[in-house]
């Protein structure tokens, strides 16, 4: 995504679908996810909510659809689901491991 001037764009709007970038190697253990960032060669470990989202980000679903996915799973009011699943899909777009 990229905004009007010409820079790579982090915004996440409610239709965007977020699919993970081929420069990241990955692997579930139990409820958890573990990413290997080969750009920056660091691992992470997301939480059950991360690995969520991160599993939904397959560029079919859109935002709406993952944050419905996380209010089913987890209990949690839309907002707190919206906020969640947006602040992570634009932290993994700023680390290079999503793509919109």
């Amino acid at each position: 995504m990229v905004d009007d001037g010409g820079t790579k764009s982090t915004k996440v709007g409610p239709q965007s679908r977020p699919r993970r970038s081929a420069r990241a190697h990955w692997r579930e253990l139990d409820d958890h996810v573990v990413i290997l960032n080969l750009d920056s060669s660091v691992y992470s470990t997301l939480n059950p909510v991360g690995s969520l989202i991160w599993n939904a980000a397959d560029g079919r679903r859109t935002v709406d659809e993952i944050v419905a996915a996380v209010m089913d799973a987890f209990d949690v009011d839309e907002d707190t689901a919206r906020r969640d699943t947006v602040n992570f899909a634009e932290t993994m777009l700023a680390e290079g491991l999503f793509e919109i």
